[in-house]
């Protein structure tokens, strides 16, 4: 899926901005609901809303190690980052968000999300051009997936 589509303006610009605005709209849609309500898959088969989060958490967790080491030249081969993905299924299952205080995660995701903004703030041109290869995937530019990561929390803050 091409998140970036989902932003209102896909760009590097109105991604701070989107960024900026969710973290406070998502801490408010979180935590409208009660614990129980927390803890129920949202359908059959899918995360809790407890799960989404811990998703968002993970992925902030992965992607600012990306946004800060694309950002170092030592961290790069032949001017590219290359990068695994993650098991989310798998990071999800082993965090056990459902037992999580929630209140807590919305800060570690809040906390994290805001470091992210303050690294990709400073980021040069030319490191928004740095190309990243997550697993076998293509090449994005270091200004693309901060795009698509925006757009993939704008995604997931809609399903809760």
């Amino acid at each position: 899926m091409n998140y970036a589509t989902l932003l209102a303006t896909p760009t590097f610009q109105g991604a701070l901005e989107e960024l900026d605005e969710m973290l406070v709209s998502g801490q408010d849609t979180f935590l409208e609901f009660e614990d129980a309500q927390l803890e129920q898959p949202v359908s059959e088969g899918k995360w809790s809303r407890k799960e989404i989060i811990g998703h968002l958490i993970d992925s902030a967790l992965n992607n600012v190690q990306r946004f800060t080491r694309a950002q170092i030249p030592a961290h790069l081969e032949n001017g590219v980052l290359v990068v695994q993905g993650y098991a989310q299924n798998d990071w999800v299952r082993l965090a056990k968000y459902n037992q999580r205080d929630r209140l807590a995660m919305m800060e570690l995701w809040d906390t994290l999300n805001e470091h992210i903004l303050e690294v990709m703030r400073d980021a040069t041109p030319e490191n928004l051009a740095v190309p990243i290869k997550i697993g076998d995937g293509e090449p994005m530019s270091l200004e693309d997936v901060f795009i698509s990561y925006v757009g993939h929390v704008k995604h997931h803050l809609a399903q809760l």
